[in-house]
C-alpha cells in the first residue's frame, strides 16, 4: 500500500488527543494509519533557516532481506542528510537509519519517526518485549511501562517525553526524570527558545499545568486541564480547563467565558489573541477568536491557522456526510471529498490547500484549481510564493512524481515532500526507486 494521502477522506479526529496516552500501532501498520490521518512533517512552505542539501545522492540501499517495501514507514530528514525506515524480515521489524540496522521492535507509536527541526536527529517511541522506550538517533533509551511521543526543543538539543513506571507519571528530558505525579496527561511542549517546558499532570484526582517550578492554577486546582500552549514569544501560557461542569480557556491566569466544551487553543503570531473551538448547547462547534465569535459551519478538522499578519483565521471544516471545506474568518468555501495541508502566504493574501473530489486530487490556490491527478500530497511554496511544488500520483503505473508549474519530474516508486532552494532554481526531495532511497535534485529554472 502506497503512502497515499488523498483522495482518502481525512479522519475526523483532532491531530492530538491529550487526554490519554496515544494510540499504539504494530510496526507494519504505521503507514496505514498515516495514510488516513496525515503525519506531522516539515512546514508546507519553504523552510526558513534550514540548511537543505541540494546534492543528489543515494542515502540508503535497502537490504534484500527486507520485505514489503511500500510499508516501511520511511521518512527523510527535512535537510536531506538522512533517511530512516522500518525494515521487515518475516515477523520481525527493525529500525534502520541509512544503512545501519538498529533495535528490533514490535510496535511503533503513531506518527512514527520525528525529526529535530534542523534534521540532525530523529526519534520514535516503540515497544519491544512488552516494554516501551524511545529510540533516539537509532539508540535505545530507558524502558518504561508506557511512553508518549518524543518532542524536540527548537534547537534540537533537548528531547522530552511523558512516561509511566510503577504507577507514577513523569516527564523525561534528555533521559533525566522530572518530578513524579499520579499521571502525566498528553505530551509536553517547549517554548520556541527551548527554555520553557509545560505539560499536564494529575495529583490526588485534581489536574494542573506544570510550568518549570510553577503549577497552574497557582492556587487551588481544576477538575480537568488540557492542551497547554505557549505564545510564539514564550511569554504567555494558555490552556483549557473544566470546573463545575463548565469549560473555559485560561490565558496567563485570566479565565475566559464559560462553555459546554472548548478545545484546540492557538495563539496569533504576535501572541495578542487566542483562537479555539467551543460548543454551547447545540451540537455545532463555533470559533472563538479573542473577544469575537464566528458562527458554526459544521465540525472542525485538524488545527486552526492564523495568517502571518493575524488578520485571518482559517481551518478545515467538515459536514456530514464526509464533506470538507476551508473556513476563513467564519466564511466557508467550496465543499470537497477531502481537504488537507492548508497554508497561508507570508503576506497573508493567499490561501492554498490540497483537495480531492470525485476520485481525483488537485491543489486549490485561492479560487483556482490546479491540474487534476489521481492524488496529490506534499504541497510546498517557495519563500515569496511565486512557485508551488507538490507530489502527484499515477495509480495506473503505481508511481509518483514532482509537479512544479508545468514541469514534471520523472516517475518513482514513491516520492516525499519537496523543498525549494533559497533562489527557487532547484527542488530537492526524497524518492524510492526499487531498493534505493535517493535524495533527488530537480532544476526548475
Amino acid at each position: 500500500m502506497r503512502r497515499r494521502y488523498l483522495p482518502y477522506p481525512n479522519c475526523n479526529v483532532p491531530v492530538s488527543t491529550p487526554r490519554r496516552m496515544p494510540a499504539l500501532v504494530p510496526a507494519a501498520l504505521v503507514v496505514l494509519a498515516l495514510a488516513m490521518i496525515g503525519k506531522p512533517n516539515q512546514t508546507a512552505q519553504s523552510i526558513s533557516g534550514l540548511k537543505v542539501s541540494f546534492e543528489e545522492k543515494v542515502l540508503a540501499t535497502i537490504p534484500d532481506v527486507f520485505e514489503d517495501l511500500e510499508d516501511m514507514s520511511t521518512e527523510f530528514s527535512p535537510d536531506g542528510s538522512k533517511v530512516v525506515y522500518i525494515g521487515q524480515q518475516g515477523r520481525n521489524s527493525f529500525i534502520v537509519a541509512g544503512d545501519k540496522i538498529g533495535p528490533q521492535i514490535d510496535v511503533v507509536l503513531e506518527p512514527g519517526f520525528i525529526f529535530s527541526p534542523d534534521g540532525s536527529r530523529f526519534a520514535c517511541t516503540v515497544k519491544s518485549n512488552n516494554r516501551w522506550f524511545v529510540v533516539l538517533d537509532n539508540k535505545k533509551g530507558p524502558e518504561f511501562d508506557e511512553v508518549g511521543h518524543p518532542i524536540f526543543s527548537p534547537d534540537g538539543s533537548k528531547v522530552a517525553y511523558s512516561a509511566r513506571q510503577g504507577g507514577k507519571g513523569f516527564v523525561m528530558v534528555n533521559d533525566n526524570p522530572e518530578p513524579k505525579f499520579d499521571a502525566v496527561l498528553g505530551d509536553p511542549a517547549f517554548s520556541r527558545d527551548g527554555s520553557r517546558l509545560v505539560y499536564e499532570a494529575k495529583l490526588a484526582n485534581k489536574e494542573f499545568i506544570v510550568d518549570g517550578e510553577f503549577r497552574h492554577p497557582e492556587s487551588g486546582f481544576f477538575d480537568h486541564v488540557y492542551g497547554p500552549v505557549l505564545s510564539p514569544d514564550g511569554k504567555k501560557l494558555a490552556y483549557c480547563a473544566k470546573h463545575g461542569g463548565k469549560m473555559f480557556v485560561i490565558v496567563n491566569g485570566q479565565k475566559g467565558p464559560e462553555f459546554d466544551e472548548v478545545f484546540g487553543i492557538h495563539f496569533s503570531p504576535d501572541g495578542s489573541k487566542v483562537a479555539y473551538r467551543a460548543r454551547q448547547g447545540g451540537r455545532e462547534w463555533f470559533l472563538v477568536v479573542g473577544d469575537k465569535r464566528f458562527a458554526g459551519t459544521g465540525g472542525f478538522d485538524k488545527k486552526i491557522l492564523f495568517s502571518p499578519d493575524g488578520s485571518k483565521v482559517a481551518y478545515i471544516g467538515n459536514r456530514y456526510p464526509k464533506k470538507y471545506f476551508v473556513v476563513v474568518n467564519g466564511k466557508a468555501g467550496p465543499e470537497f471529498d477531502a481537504v488537507d495541508e492548508l497554508v497561508i502566504s507570508p503576506d497573508s493574501s493567499r490561501i492554498a490547500y490540497r483537495a480531492a473530489k470525485d476520485g481525483v486530487g488537485f491543489v486549490v490556490d485561492g479560487d483556482k484549481r490546479g491540474p487534476v491527478f489521481d492524488y496529490v500530497k506534499g504541497l510546498v511554496f517557495n519563500a515569496n510564493w511565486t512557485a508551488m511544488a507538490y507530489v502527484a500520483g499515477d495509480d495506473e503505473m503505481d508511481k509518483e512524481f514532482i509537479v512544479v508549474g508545468d514541469k514534471r519530474s520523472r516517475k518513482f516508486d514513491e516520492v516525499w515532500r519537496p523543498v525549494f532552494s533559497p533562489d527557487s532554481r532547484k527542488i530537492a526531495y526524497g524518492a524510492r526507486e526499487g531498493m534505493k532511497l535517493w535524495w533527488k535534485v530537480m532544476d526548475i529554472k
